[in-house]
């Protein structure tokens, strides 16, 4: 499960613990997680507090061809509890110097969704060189990208995305 929008949970490496479920068919998978948050914005330390703190997650992925070449759009959808600050809340008590982790409490939410495109657009029989100059136009962040699989399948990927913050912030 991976999509621009999604604000994944995870320590300041990267990590997570958590469980994940996925059930696939030759027409559609699904996949689900259920996962800790770290205690403070990229902290390095998960909030055991199960309860009030998780980020839950389902992807839906729907494979597909357009003239013999292979594509699929995934579907995504989060929803992360957490102790997080507010934004407003932290100008209001101090607007000259809003300090958002004066602020933190259980009950803050966040969620978002994203949606994936990928399209093969033609096979290749290209070179090594090539590949590896084609794979440096991928840009982190960047809306549209053109990915060199090594089976020499070009892909274009079009994710679209949104994150919206229920006045917190990232649990991330």
């Amino acid at each position: 499960m991976s999509n621009g929008a999604w604000d994944y949970p995870a320590n300041v490496r990267g990590y997570t613990w958590g469980l994940v479920v996925e059930y696939g068919t030759p027409k559609y998978s699904i996949r689900a997680a259920t996962t800790l948050v770290p205690e403070e914005a990229n902290g390095n330390v998960m909030d055991t507090n199960y309860a009030q703190a998780n980020s839950n997650v389902v992807e839906v992925e729907v494979p597909f061809f357009i003239k013999k070449q292979p594509g699929n759009i995934k579907f995504l959808a989060y929803l992360t509890h957490a102790h997080m600050g507010n934004y407003i809340q932290a100008i209001n008590e101090n607007p000259t110097s809003p300090d958002i982790t004066a602020t933190r409490a259980y009950g803050r939410t966040k969620y978002g969704f994203g949606i994936n495109l990928e399209q093969a657009l033609k096979r290749t029989s290209a070179s090594l060189p090539e590949l590896v100059g084609m794979m440096g136009i991928m840009k982190r962040g960047s809306l549209l990208k053109l990915i060199a699989r090594p089976a020499s399948v070009y892909t274009l990927m079009v994710p679209i995305g949104s994150d919206k913050m229920i006045n917190a912030e990232s649990a991330r």
